[in-house]
């Protein structure tokens, strides 16, 4: 496969973005190769010169092999984490510190490693931009709600489902999901709910 990158986002760091910004150019070269492009507009301070090397991201074999119980989080290069055994997350941190990168992170390490079937999302949005593009995917339990009404009804459904699912672990005499499954045919997919700025959501909460 090709890996193809847009000229606004190799030359958006570069100090003279705006003269450059305007460009449809698309670029498209075969992996593991090495490519220099050049770009002038006739003034020497706008010269810019761009060296892009790209290799075949390396896949560790234990990624490889992860079983259908375990929602896996890549972190990076050498570690994952498994959503099962730590269910209750808080990210925080200070503006700029990486909370909506480790979000995506999750969101788009369950999407690249389980199917619609095995696992869902449940994703609000209080500012409608954070999960935007994930809206339609499959992967979706319910359409993203980024309004509060729909925070509100998507949180109620949950809880709803999370009481429904009690009552089915107790008739099998399991306690978790993966147990389940192991005992029923219909299989029910794991649900990540992923909640963006819930302190705001807490405020509203309270006023409404």
């Amino acid at each position: 496969d090709d890996v193809i990158s847009y000229l606004d986002d190799i030359i958006q760091i570069h100090k003279s973005y705006d003269i450059f910004r305007n460009s449809k150019t698309k670029l498209k070269f075969p992996l593991s190769k090495t490519h220099k492009m050049e770009m002038y507009d006739g003034l020497p301070e706008n010269y810019l010169s761009l060296t892009v090397t790209c290799e075949k991201p390396k896949i560790k074999d234990k990624f490889k092999n992860i079983k259908d119980e375990i929602i896996p989080i890549v972190l990076s290069n050498e570690k994952v984490i498994d959503l099962t055994k730590m269910p209750h997350l808080l990210v925080a941190g200070q503006t700029g510190s990486g909370k909506s990168v480790f979000l995506n992170t999750a969101c788009l390490s369950v999407i690249t490693s389980r199917n619609s079937k095995n696992c869902k999302l449940a994703l609000i949005d209080p500012k409608r931009v954070e999960f935007s593009l994930y809206d339609g995917i499959e992967h979706l339990w319910a359409p993203i709600a980024t309004k509060v009404d729909d925070m509100a009804e998507l949180l109620t459904k949950l809880v709803d489902e999370m009481d429904n699912r009690y009552d089915l672990l107790k008739s099998k005499r399991v306690k978790n999901l993966g147990s389940y499954n192991k005992e029923v045919e219909e299989k029910l997919p794991y649900i990540m709910v992923v909640i963006d700025e819930l302190a705001d959501l807490m405020m509203i909460s309270d006023k409404t």
